[in-house]
C-alpha cells in the first residue's frame, strides 16, 4: 500500500526517472545514489515502491555480491505520469 507522498519524496522520485532517463543502458543501485546524491537504501526503497511498473531489473548475487541494475522500461516516462499512476493507486488502496 502506497501512502501519501510528501514533497521531499517526489523531489527524490524525480532526481531517479531524470537519471534513469539519462542513462543508456543499465545502471546500479549505487551509480544513482551517487548521482542524485541520495542514501542508496533509499533509492532502492524508491524503485521497488513506487518505480516498479516502470522500470526493469536485474539481480546478481555472487561471490558474496548482491547487485541490482536497473532500466527504464520506455524513455518517455515523465514524472507526470508516473505521479498520475501513483494517484490512482493510492484510490485504489
Amino acid at each position: 500500500m502506497i501512502k501519501k507522498i510528501g514533497k521531499s519524496m517526489l523531489e527524490k522520485i524525480g532526481k531517479v526517472i531524470f537519471v534513469l532517463k539519462e542513462a543508456e543502458d543499465w545502471i546500479h543501485i549505487r551509480e544513482i545514489a551517487r548521482k542524485t546524491e541520495i542514501h542508496p537504501q533509499t533509492i532502492s526503497n524508491i524503485v521497488n515502491k513506487y518505480l516498479n511498473s516502470f522500470i526493469l531489473t536485474q539481480n546478481f548475487n555472487e561471490y558474496g555480491f548482491r547487485i541490482k541494475l536497473v532500466k527504464i522500461k520506455d524513455k518517455n516516462t515523465d514524472l507526470e505520469k508516473l505521479l498520475r499512476y501513483l494517484n490512482i493507486i493510492n484510490k485504489i488502496n
